[in-house]
C-alpha cells in the first residue's frame, strides 16, 4: 500500500473510528496486503531448483541438436 493510499484511508477511517483506531487498522491493512504480496512472489518467483532443472534442459537440448546437426553434416 503506498503511503498516499494509507494517508487516505487513515484520513476516511478517523472520523468514523477516532486517530487510534484508524491507525491500527491502517497497520492491519497494510500489514496484510505486505504479506499477500509477499506469498504472491514467492510463487511466481523461479527458485534455484527450477533454474538448475531448466539449465539441464537446455544442456539436453543442446546436445540433442549438436548430434542431429552432426548427423546432416557428415
Amino acid at each position: 500500500m503506498t503511503t498516499a493510499a494509507a494517508v487516505h484511508l487513515y484520513e476516511r477511517l478517523k472520523p468514523k473510528l477516532g486517530a487510534d483506531e484508524a491507525r491500527e487498522l491502517v497497520d492491519y491493512v497494510e500489514n496484510a496486503v505486505e504479506l499477500h504480496l509477499v506469498e504472491k512472489a514467492k510463487n511466481e518467483l523461479a527458485t534455484k531448483d527450477d533454474i538448475a532443472g531448466i539449465r539441464l534442459e537446455i544442456e539436453k537440448l543442446r546436445s540433442e541438436m549438436k548430434s542431429e546437426m552432426g548427423l546432416l553434416r557428415g
